[in-house]
C-alpha cells in the first residue's frame, strides 16, 4: 500500500507542490505507520487501515461514501474482492 501511495504521489505531485504536500502529511503517515506496527497480525492491520480509510472518505465525501457503501463494507466482503479478481 505504501508503494502505491508513493507512485500516486509521484504522478500527481511534482516539484515544490509535492514537497509541500508531503511535508504536511509526514506526521500523519508516521502516526499511521507507528500505530500499524503495534498490531500482531494482518487481520488487525487490515481492520485498522480500513477504519482510517472509512473515516477519511466519510469526511472527504460523505454523500458518495454513503451512496457507494464504502463505510459499510465488511471485512469479509473486502477480503472476497481479491479472490474474485484472481479467478
Amino acid at each position: 500500500m505504501a508503494g502505491q501511495l508513493d507512485d500516486l504521489e509521484s504522478t500527481f505531485f511534482t516539484g515544490n507542490v509535492r514537497r509541500e504536500a508531503i511535508d504536511r502529511l509526514r506526521a500523519y503517515y508516521g502516526a499511521i505507520g507507528r500505530a500499524a506496527d503495534e498490531f500482531a497480525d494482518y487481520a488487525e492491520k487490515q481492520q485498522f487501515l480500513k477504519a482510517i480509510y472509512e473515516d477519511f472518505y466519510q469526511a472527504y465525501n460523505p454523500a458518495a461514501a454513503d451512496r457507494l457503501g464504502v463505510v459499510y463494507t465488511l471485512n469479509s466482503g473486502a477480503s472476497a474482492v481479491p479472490i474474485f479478481q484472481n479467478h
